[in-house]
């Protein structure tokens, strides 16, 4: 695991304490933010998934979209991706 630091504003400080202090129930503003950039990176990694598949993206693709929902559901969770449909 890495660690990163992130320097912030006063401007971006003062929003990230009011942001955090608006969930329910109240998170501290380095909690709140963490969980946060974890969206983000999630969001990285499923690119990352995507463009270093050992199968070329447009097979994933073809293959995706003419497979059966449950050839599908194993795509998505090789690529760590959502189907958006419920489990």
């Amino acid at each position: 695991m890495t660690d990163y630091t992130v320097s912030t504003s006063t401007d971006e400080q003062a929003a990230l304490e009011w942001v955090a202090g608006q969930t329910d129930p109240p998170q501290e503003p380095a909690a709140y933010f963490d969980a946060r950039m974890h969206e983000v990176l999630k969001s990285y990694t499923q690119q990352y998934a995507v463009q270093n598949a050992v199968a070329p993206v447009e097979d994933v693709a073809v293959a995706y979209a003419n497979g059966t929902a449950e050839q599908q559901s194993q795509v998505a969770g090789i690529l760590g991706v959502s189907t958006g449909k419920p489990a």
